[in-house]
């Protein structure tokens, strides 16, 4: 793969006191294919976490393979955060692409990645 874009969904914590809930989905897109992992079933299952962490350990970790995405170390963060997988401990490669448009354009795009499509695209992010 030249590049993988990376993000990851969470139902949000809406009461008070609460920790915060773990990552439910994690996507993985290249420029042919997309993968979406039910991570809330996966953590049901310790031999399928283990499979996924044994298959995305070497792509984590690959340096040459950029990962992207906006805000994206806030997501593998979370990911840390949610589980004890070596994937998500042994990253390299990581751009995060709100990032780089902050320090090539001088200020950030308001709106998210929604917001930073349409100032460089002229056209919405329909997610």
């Amino acid at each position: 793969a030249e590049a993988i874009g990376l993000d990851s969904e969470w139902r949000p914590t809406v009461s008070k006191g609460r920790g915060s809930n773990p990552v439910a989905l994690l996507q993985l897109s290249c420029a042919r294919r997309s993968f979406l992992f039910d991570m809330v079933t996966l953590r049901a299952d310790e031999a399928l976490l283990r499979a996924l962490d044994e298959g995305l350990v070497p792509l984590m970790s690959d340096a040459s393979i950029p990962k992207l995405g906006y805000a994206v170390l806030g997501d593998f963060s979370k990911l840390r955060g949610s589980y004890a997988l070596r994937a998500f401990h042994e990253v390299r490669g990581v751009v995060d692409v709100g990032e780089v448009h902050t320090r090539l354009a001088a200020r950030r795009a308001p709106g998210g990645l929604a917001g930073l499509c349409k100032t460089l695209l002229g056209k919405p992010l329909d997610k």
